[in-house]
């Protein structure tokens, strides 16, 4: 691409052509419309990422491939049904959500925001940011109009490494809503389940479903760091941390064995400099002096690989990385205003997801709910629940811990509701229905995601409709 203009480039750091001339790329891919890439960091490498097809493009002409190409053509087709419009879903969590303003890039430098772009079909960008409209992202974003609905303060929450009352701004509402396909014989099924965002808008078209109950969970969103929702002991590992340290602290938080290093590894820079001050001072105190350096940067290098690996936290739903920076969220009880996974625990600790992928455990929630209420009517046997009915009563709770948020006495702690096994298959369900979704999404006139359960191929549907169900509350920590 020609006419590229350079980065301003900050002296405290090396100069990179390679990644300069990214940044050059990633401006005016963005202007022309793909706000969905972003640049990423892989090694010591800037990458492209494509957020709409997670792929990861090396250089300009593979992303320009990408762009072009039949993939990319149909998950594009997709996002403008789901994900462009001109009330944007106010998040970025790097898997279904991306920013289409202030996207800061991988070393803190903001993108190119406040466009009117074009799509790769050569059509206007519908949530390309116009001048006379403020998009920002949700935490900056919490209205006055709401009153009481505007925050609310959680109890108990482990947070920034102290167990405290956390302020949560309210982001607005998503109304779920689903298709049901009936049979002649008057069997009804959930084909399509989806949240749309309301944002905060009161507007005569959002009226009625604003009027839908209450969902009994809420969103709560975050801007993901590494010891977020978890005591993480770097402190205590930095005493550890010695150049013939033997244990190194794992993804988990663990203590494990690992190989000493040698400082004759050739890539160990310090080696050579220590050579050079020993050489230049003979007696005890230069010799003193070069190995304090050496103890010194290999603690720092040693730090440096430890806080990456403690960073490296993968979403429990879909198993990819949760990235720095990026919206992650957790559940929130709406009856006992407290944090899902605080009934499994009692020291404030949560889990965290991609807040896409927490949406979309809620659906299954909601669908689960919907069709053992709609088995309880009809089979029964003996009073009990149907089997069908009780195995679609066990979404309801936190993924990874089945925590409910409900109150507890004393140190009795929430018991968990299934088997991990079955946990587990709702995860994969959660994953392969929202892929469904995505190849062919219902076109709802706003912005949404959701969930396509496949049927039995020898039903015949007669009558479909839609359902409105819930009401979705979104809030934000005040950080």
């Amino acid at each position: 691409m020609g006419g590229k203009e350079l980065a301003v480039v900050n002296n405290t750091r090396p100069l990179n052509l390679r990644e300069i001339s990214a940044r050059a790329t990633l401006r005016e891919i963005r202007l022309q419309g793909h706000v969905y890439v972003e640049l990423r960091q892989v090694g010591k490498r800037s990458i492209f990422f494509c957020t709409l097809c997670q792929t990861q493009c090396f250089n300009d002409s593979v992303l320009n491939d990408h762009l072009n190409g039949n993939l990319h053509s149909r998950r594009y087709a997709a996002a403008e049904v789901t994900l462009f419009g001109p009330n944007p879903w106010p998040f970025s969590d790097g898997v279904l959500f991306f920013s289409t303003s202030t996207d800061n890039d991988i070393n803190g430098h903001e993108a190119t925001s406040n466009f009117t772009g074009k799509s790769s079909s050569g059509g206007e960008v519908a949530n390309g940011c116009k001048k006379d409209t403020t998009c920002v992202r949700g935490h900056d974003k919490a209205s006055k109009r709401n009153g009481k609905n505007s925050c609310r303060f959680i109890p108990g929450v482990l947070f920034k490494a102290a167990i405290r009352n956390i302020k949560a701004k309210f982001l607005g509402y998503g109304h779920i809503g689903a298709k049901v396909c009936e049979t002649a014989d008057g069997h009804r099924d959930m084909t399509r389940i989806w949240c749309a965002w309301l944002g905060q808008d009161s507007s005569t078209d959002c009226q009625g479903l604003l009027s839908s109950p209450k969902c009994d969970f809420a969103i709560m969103s975050f801007s993901y760091t590494y010891d977020l929702g978890r005591k993480v002991a770097i402190d205590e590992a930095h005493d550890s941390f010695s150049p013939g340290s033997f244990f190194e602290i794992d993804e988990l938080g663990h203590r494990r064995k690992k190989k000493r290093k040698s400082f004759s590894d050739p890539e160990d820079s310090s080696d050579s400099k220590a050579d050079r001050l020993s050489g230049c001072s003979g007696d005890a105190s230069g010799q003193l002096h070069a190995s304090r350096l050496i103890s010194n940067k290999f603690t720092r290098k040693e730090l440096r690989k430890q806080k990456s690996l403690t960073a490296e936290r993968t979403c429990d739903i879909c198993g990819q990385l949760m990235l720095l920076g990026k919206d992650v969220s957790t559940l929130l009880n709406c009856k006992t205003g407290k944090l899902a996974c605080s009934s499994r625990n009692t020291n404030g600790a949560f889990h965290l997801f991609h807040t896409s992928c927490l949406i979309h455990w809620i659906l299954l929630c909601e669908s689960a709910m919907w069709s053992g209420q709609s088995t309880n009517g009809k089979a029964t046997t003996r009073g009990r629940k149907s089997k069908q009915a009780q195995k679609n009563s066990i979404a309801k709770f936190c993924p990874e811990c089945q925590g409910t948020g409900i109150h507890i006495e004393g140190d009795e702690l929430e018991k968990p509701r299934c088997p991990l096994s079955e946990v587990f298959l709702h995860k994969l369900k959660v994953i392969e229905a929202n892929k469904a979704w995505m190849k062919k999404p219902e076109d709802l006139k706003k912005c949404s995601t959701g969930l396509h359960f496949s049927s039995d191929s020898d039903k015949i549907y007669i009558q479909e409709k839609v359902v409105p169900l819930k009401l979705l509350h979104f809030y934000r920590a005040d950080e």
